[in-house]
């Protein structure tokens, strides 16, 4: 057995990190949307305090959401390419069932 013949609720572990990469990404633009509504609802009583504070907050939100972006793009991306190599290393195997 090698490594990606480990599973995961039947998942092999590539397969499995996608699914964890694509929760984190919904995780991280959850917390992108919280600071938001934080960032909206702060006063210290000084207007250059908060608008310095709300411009802060809403650099580090709009990272962390292209972050979250940037991470689902990477899934869309390589997921269907390994489905494609684990169907083609499934189908050499059925070519060959003694690779020894």
């Amino acid at each position: 057995m090698d490594r990606d013949d480990v599973s995961y609720d039947g998942q092999d572990r590539m397969e499995h990190s996608f699914d964890e990469l694509r929760l984190s990404a919904t995780r991280l633009r959850m917390q992108a949307e919280d600071g938001a509504h934080h960032a909206a609802a702060i006063n210290t009583g000084d207007p250059r305090t908060d608008a310095l504070i709300n411009d802060v907050l809403g650099q580090l939100t709009g990272a962390t959401a292209a972050l979250a972006d940037q991470m689902d793009a990477t899934t869309d991306t390589y997921a269907p390419l390994y489905q494609e190599y684990k169907r083609s290393r499934e189908s050499d195997r059925a070519d060959d069932p003694d690779p020894d």
